[in-house]
């Protein structure tokens, strides 16, 4: 999803991305967000998903070459992250998470400027901090 020709409102659901030689899903130039839902990215070379503003929710992301999951203003929910090369979750400015599980990731499990949900993040089998 990108160049010129942005979207809104786009879903992607119940499906799998594996061993792409980037990112799993790309989408950083929506003009709305994006939902994810019940989707799995393994083995992609980069992150398993990049996202500008949008929702993770119920979707794994497995042994990826980078982050599991990286953005700016997106909500990870309910979402496992494992053994990722990156972060699990490298969620920046304006995100939020919260009921995920998190391990294994390389350089750590999670890096936010955005703030957890009620529902507190499993790292390594413990709360996240």
């Amino acid at each position: 999803l990108t160049g010129s020709n942005q979207v809104a409102n786009l879903a992607i659901t119940n499906g799998t991305v594996r061993g792409m030689g980037g990112s799993g899903i790309w989408s950083q130039n929506t003009k709305v967000g994006v939902l994810i839902d019940r989707v799995r990215a393994i083995g992609n070379r980069q992150s398993g998903f990049v996202m500008n503003g949008g929702l993770v929710i119920h979707s794994v992301a497995y042994r990826n070459g980078s982050h599991g999951i990286s953005g700016n203003g997106i909500s990870v929910q309910a979402s496992m992250l494992l053994g990722n090369g990156g972060y699990g979750l490298n969620a920046n400015f304006l995100s939020g998470h919260g009921n995920n599980l998190l391990s294994g990731n390389a350089l750590g499990d999670v890096v936010s400027g955005g703030a957890q949900s009620t529902s507190p993040n499993r790292c390594s089998g413990l709360t996240c901090p």
